[in-house]
């Protein structure tokens, strides 16, 4: 309330003003920089929050209506993309199973033939390395075949006096071609059925004829089944 000057009428003259927030200049300074940053927050997620709006294009190709032809061309090129990624990655999931279809395979042939060469093995006498020593000398009737060998031990094993023994031709066998004695035991008993059958075929004859052959092949199979693998065979003479 405020006195009019001297001598005039004592009027009251109320003086007011609307009221300010802020008391001091810093509470201002603040409270603009507290502004300024909601301001930057907001500029910040703006984008991010359009991202998931649908542009108007996007609008009208849904909406059935004519798209640009960039666009609908990038569409297009993106679905190619699409169908020629799951298409690569359908024929690799093939290939791969085909590939492992093989592997199996030839495992499981494998294993076939291993299980058949050990089953013969374990019903012969003949070892794997028994059949390889009688394949060094191979087969026929020339000198150093194992034919020839096999009847050269059978020959000396006979004795006018004491008659056949199996043992002393299996043990020549064994120490002319090398293999192991119950491989050339086997042949010692062929020799034994030759001399209790074919005596006078093969003995007084010639051992590779045809009548010392045709009578010693009585024994064929029980010598197959004791030998267990492929032995070099005998040619006629």
């Amino acid at each position: 309330v405020v006195r009019k000057g001297h001598g005039s009428s004592p009027l009251l003259h109320k003086v007011s003003s609307s009221p300010c927030p802020f008391r001091t200049t810093p509470e201002l300074i603040m409270a603009l920089s507290s502004f300024v940053r909601m301001l930057s927050l907001f500029a910040v997620a703006l984008p991010a929050f359009t991202e998931d709006l649908p542009l108007a294009e996007d609008d009208a190709c849904i909406a059935g209506d004519d798209c640009g032809l960039e666009l609908r061309q990038l569409r297009v090129k993106s679905q190619q993309a699409s169908v020629a990624e799951h298409t690569a990655s359908d024929e690799a999931v093939l290939e791969k199973a085909a590939e492992l279809a093989t592997h199996e395979a030839v495992d499981a042939a494998e294993a076939a033939v291993e299980a058949a060469q050990n089953a013969t093995l374990a019903a012969g006498s003949c070892t794997a390395a028994d059949g390889k020593l009688m394949a060094k000398f191979g087969g026929g009737n020339a000198d150093g075949t194992f034919p020839k060998t096999v009847a050269t031990c059978g020959k000396g094993a006979y004795s006018f006096w004491s008659g056949f023994n199996k043992g002393k031709m299996a043990d020549c066998i064994a120490s002319e071609t090398g293999i192991s004695s119950s491989c050339a035991a086997c042949f010692g008993q062929s020799g034994q059925y030759g001399y209790d059958h074919c005596k006078f075929q093969c003995l007084f004859g010639s051992w590779c004829s045809s009548l010392c052959l045709g009578c010693s092949n009585g024994n064929e199979a029980e010598i197959n089944s004791c030998v267990g693998i492929p032995a070099p065979t005998v040619a006629q003479c």
